[in-house]
């Protein structure tokens, strides 16, 4: 099946004008998927205006699931702690309107984060990993750590796009990123429907 941009929705630290981190990579993501759909999770370090962000964030998220049927595959970019909890719900509310889901996983000390986790937080961080439609980390240390602790349907590593002073390099790096981010979210759409298609075949016998 064919991934458009519309098919893509983005949710994470978005900003237009980033300062760093998670919310720079969704910036460049921008500028790959212009017609992508982009939603900011949260807007601001303040801990109050935090909240009211994350809730707008969630309003602009149900909004555009409900007015926009093309969207089908919603990668949502978190980290440990505070940022999972946020983007536990977020997949949460994907999953309720069954959308694919692909979790882009930014956080250097998750292993720590899970192995503190009490049991019930330690359930959640599962069911994300292990449910998820596709995880994406930052390096082959962390697709090994996620490959031996959960059960992923599917994992892979896409590293941060970072700028070089070399133009062509930038762009070349960027059209690698965009092919292979492509493949991805095709394995996204495609594996369960496939799934899907085998279990009516099985019921119509």
């Amino acid at each position: 099946m064919q991934i458009k941009n519309n098919h893509l929705l983005f949710i994470g630290p978005y900003s237009k004008k980033p300062k760093g981190g998670v919310s720079f990579v969704l910036s460049e993501y921008e500028k790959l998927f212009p017609d992508a759909y982009f939603v900011a999770s949260t807007k601001s370090k303040n801990k109050l205006t935090k909240i009211f962000g994350f809730i707008w964030g969630i309003i602009h998220f149900v909004f555009l699931l409900t007015t926009r049927p093309k969207i089908k595959i919603i990668h949502i970019h978190g980290a440990s702690y505070s940022s999972f909890k946020r983007k536990y719900i977020i997949y949460k509310i994907a999953k309720f309107f069954n959308k694919k889901v692909i979790y882009h996983i930014h956080g250097g000390a998750f292993h720590q984060f899970y192995n503190e986790a009490k049991t019930g937080l330690k359930q959640k961080i599962q069911r994300i990993i292990n449910n998820s439609d596709a995880i994406v980390c930052l390096s082959n240390h962390w697709k090994d750590f996620y490959s031996t602790h959960f059960t992923p349907q599917y994992v892979t590593i896409i590293p941060n796009i970072i700028p070089r002073p070399n133009k062509e390099f930038v762009l070349k790096i960027k059209s690698q990123k965009i092919e292979f981010l492509f493949l991805v979210l095709s394995i996204a759409l495609t594996r369960n429907t496939s799934m899907l298609n085998q279990n009516d075949n099985y019921n119509s016998n």
